[in-house]
């Protein structure tokens, strides 16, 4: 975070981007590259780990294949599955199934091999929507590490643990071990090879559309109204190509509003941001032509990633309480189900919808639900 920010700032950040929810890139790396089945690569460290990461995400921007919504959830069901796994080995001098030192090479192995004999065929997104990983799951997960563990230990009983974990032949020799899992008792939580193939196949395209939407309307806001303001003067002495006064003044007059934007408005935004993208000493140049002072602006994109995660479960609690409760007015309960449903069919709420939904939920922190 900023370090120039003022308390308050740094305050509510906190609150909105609370630090056990937090993970690094080279988590990214770790959670994905088990969920592709190589704890070897896992094994040899976050840096290594995460080059490895890199080449293959490179080769999917060449194809224009940039992570959407469906990553997204896959990422954050096998981040809740390795926290999971992760707890079930244990803790050291107190429950832990055996050496610590070797927990998380243990715990990515285990977590891998699980993949492998379920032919990654867990609902990640049963995972995602509810936020935990079901018992079944769990009790088949303690058995596996007890399996694993005892397995590459003995395995490398004259190896340095740390070296013979990275070799890809461990993993090899782990896959071809007379294990069998009752795939009986985690059914419920498989999804059918078929429709596993699918999910993998979805096509992440290069930009999500109300991601990238949401995402320009905010870095719009985020220039304030002194930029805004300044840019309709200057674009009215130095005149630029598809950015004019009038375009810029209904611009300034939304932000000004919170009204929702028109196409218009965003198009006439990212030309204003491109410029000064390209030209950065103009930034404050232009600033200084306003005598406006600048407000807080509400983030749109992050509302919007907050109320996506909201369960389907919670959704129904949210208009069941407000119902029961009386705590939204008629207008405000026929809002948030209107957000509700354009989110569940990938449509783009508008912001002020969205805005205003949000804060109608945050009413029901007194009820013990947090957005």
């Amino acid at each position: 975070m900023n370090k120039i920010a003022s308390p308050a700032q740094q305050k509510k950040f906190k609150e909105q981007n609370p630090t056990n929810q937090k993970f690094l890139k080279s988590d990214v790396a770790k959670f994905i590259n088990i969920w592709e089945q190589e704890p070897h690569l896992v094994s040899r460290g976050a840096q290594k780990n995460f080059i490895e990461y890199t080449k293959k995400t490179n080769e999917l921007v060449k194809k224009n294949l940039l992570p959407g919504e469906h990553f997204y959830q896959k990422l954050i069901a096998n981040a809740i599955l390795f926290k999971c796994t992760d707890s079930l080995f244990g803790r050291k001098n107190i429950d832990a199934i055996g050496d610590t030192n070797l927990k998380s090479f243990v715990v990515a192995y285990s977590l891998a091999y699980f993949h492998f004999l379920t032919d990654n065929r867990v609902d990640l997104w049963k995972i995602y929507e509810v936020q935990k990983v079901d018992i079944s799951i769990q009790e088949e997960l303690k058995k596996i590490l007890l399996f694993v563990y005892n397995s590459l230990s003995k395995s490398a009983s004259n190896t340095l643990f740390s070296e013979f974990v990275k070799r890809k032949s461990t993993w090899d020799n782990l896959k071809e071990a007379s294990y069998t899992i009752d795939l009986l008792k985690i059914e419920s939580q498989l999804v059918s090879k078929e429709e596993s193939i699918a999910r993998e196949k979805e096509k992440e395209t290069l930009e999500n559309q109300i991601d990238d939407t949401l995402f320009i309307i905010s870095e719009i806001k985020k220039q304030g109204l002194k930029f805004w303001d300044g840019l309709r003067i200057y674009v009215d002495k130095n005149p630029i190509e598809k950015l004019n006064y009038h375009s810029v003044f209904d611009l300034l007059k939304k932000i000004k509003e919170n009204k929702n934007f028109s196409a218009i408005d965003i198009e006439t935004g990212k030309r204003g941001l491109n410029l000064i993208e390209s030209n950065q000493n103009l930034f404050e140049e232009i600033r200084n032509l306003s005598k406006l002072d600048d407000v807080e602006n509400y983030d749109i994109k992050e509302i919007y990633d907050r109320v996506k995660r909201i369960t389907k479960d919670d959704w129904k609690k949210i208009i069941d309480v407000g119902s029961q409760t009386k705590i939204f007015t008629n207008l405000e309960l026929s809002n948030i189900k209107s957000v509700q449903f354009s989110i569940s069919k990938k449509e783009n709420p508008k912001e002020q919808a969205l805005y205003q939904a949000f804060l109608s939920i945050k009413k029901l922190k007194k009820f013990g639900f947090e957005i």
